[in-house]
């Protein structure tokens, strides 16, 4: 597992994913920041990694946000 806390860009997020995948990493932790999530979207689709988010949402709205976009699922977020 590896928690980036918010501090990349969403490109860097997709770099870094693609090279983590050789290390066999069970999921990569709010990689950017929480309310990004057309940024989530492309991370999640690009990256190849699962991601891990919910540290920083405050409501069930924005749950419903990232589950509606098939960002999270909620095997990864009982993991948390």
């Amino acid at each position: 597992m590896v928690d980036a806390n918010m501090k990349w860009t969403v490109e860097t997020v997709i770099k870094v994913a693609k090279e983590l995948n050789k290390f066999n990493v069970l999921w990569l932790e709010e990689p950017t920041i929480p309310d990004d999530y057309d940024g989530y979207g492309r991370i999640s689709k690009e990256g190849g990694l699962a991601i891990a988010a919910g540290e920083n949402l405050h409501t069930i709205y924005e749950f419903q946000n990232m589950i509606s976009r098939e960002i999270l699922s909620l095997n990864q977020m009982l993991l948390i």
